[in-house]
C-alpha cells in the first residue's frame, strides 16, 4: 500500500469521525433541550401550586379577620343593648 493510500484512508476515517461526532452532539443538545424544557415545565408548575396555595392563605386569613371583627361587634352591641 502507498503513502498516498494511507493518508488517503486516514483522511477518509477522519471525516467518517467527525460525522459520528457531529451526530453524537446533535443528539446530545437534543437531549439536553427536551431536558430543559420538562425542567422549564415542572418550575412553572410549582410556581402556579405556590401561587395559588398564598392566594387560598391569604383568602383564609381574611376571612379569620372579618369573621373576629364580626364577633366582636355582635358582642360589644350584646353589652351595650
Amino acid at each position: 500500500m502507498s503513502e498516498k493510500e494511507i493518508n488517503n484512508l486516514i483522511q477518509t476515517g477522519e471525516i467518517a469521525k467527525a460525522g459520528a461526532s457531529d451526530k453524537l452532539m446533535e443528539a446530545a443538545r437534543s437531549h439536553a433541550d427536551q431536558q430543559l424544557e420538562e425542567l422549564r415545565e415542572e418550575h412553572n408548575k410549582r410556581k402556579k401550586s405556590l401561587i395559588k396555595l398564598s392566594v387560598m392563605g391569604v383568602l383564609t386569613v381574611g376571612i379569620l379577620v372579618f369573621a373576629s371583627m364580626h364577633m366582636i361587634t355582635k358582642q360589644m352591641t350584646a353589652k351595650t343593648a
